[in-house]
């Protein structure tokens, strides 16, 4: 198996695919055009900004080699302050973030941590 060839997918495609070489299994997930577990190292950079406005801005930063970004929203402000979790505000940025970094043929991880993960989300369970 040649680790140097790295497969292509469509932006936004996520897949999980184990296979099994002469040495061990090995998880293989693909992000977009990337895929993590083959090859060479993956460099991804973090969004932790706390408006919208800082988050595009962040977005628009991002230049070679990153690879990925990971968009932590338990960053935002609303979230980690006020800790509600506002989906229309969160898609509405989503959108946005998701076409500028297509855009650089850059993939998008979504995260939201929680306190309990080293995140800055608290959430009751009501």
């Amino acid at each position: 198996m040649n680790y140097e060839e790295e497969p292509q997918a469509p932006f936004g495609v996520c897949g999980f695919v184990v296979f099994e070489d002469d040495r061990m299994k090995r998880n293989v997930v693909t992000v977009g055009s990337v895929v993590i577990g083959e090859g060479r190292p993956k460099i991804c950079a973090p969004i932790t900004a706390r408006t919208k406005e800082e988050v595009l801005a962040q977005a628009r930063r991002l230049r070679e080699p990153v690879q990925m970004a990971e968009w932590r929203v338990d960053y935002l402000d609303f979230c980690a302050q006020a800790k509600r979790f506002d989906i229309a505000e969160i898609l509405e940025i989503g959108d946005k973030l998701g076409a500028l970094l297509k855009d650089a043929g850059i993939p998008l991880l979504f995260t939201c941590r929680r306190s309990a993960e080293g995140g800055l989300f608290s959430l009751d369970d009501q």
